[in-house]
């Protein structure tokens, strides 16, 4: 693997990293929001490593199947009015704490390749450095 290749890697690494930190803080800011569907629904960023382009590292969003929660709440505007759920109010199945970790763990990801980066470019600079002498 040639140093450019590392380039790569590393720099669709950060990339896939860049949109997971997006889809956490987007979850976070969502949290207690409503949509023109109704409850916001959780979004999930799946990396993977994709090997139809050389290897790089893609990020994938979805929507989460997490089913909505409810609280007791009669007299909410947005309360169920009819049905098994009467009075309560749906709320988004997004869980603050566990975003904030995943946005701590891209973060990190992110840092990890960004390290990549700065250690292929001081071996490159290294070598010109040891060939000019």
């Amino acid at each position: 693997m040639s140093e450019f290749d590392l380039f790569r890697l590393a720099g669709s690494g950060m990339d896939a990293q860049r949109v997971a930190l997006d889809v956490a803080a987007e979850n976070i800011a969502g949290a207690d929001a409503w949509t023109h569907r109704g409850v916001y629904r959780r979004r999930v960023a799946e990396l993977s490593l994709d090997d139809r382009f050389g290897g790089l590292v893609r990020a994938h969003v979805r929507e989460s199947a997490e089913p909505v929660r409810w609280r007791y709440d009669p007299g909410n505007p947005r309360a169920e009015r009819a049905g098994a759920h009467r009075g309560f109010v749906a709320l988004s199945p997004v869980d603050t704490v566990a975003e904030m970790v995943a946005l701590l763990g891209a973060e990190r990801g992110y840092e990890a390749d960004a390290a990549v980066l700065d250690v292929v470019k001081s071996g490159i600079t290294h070598a010109l450095e040891v060939e000019r002498q």
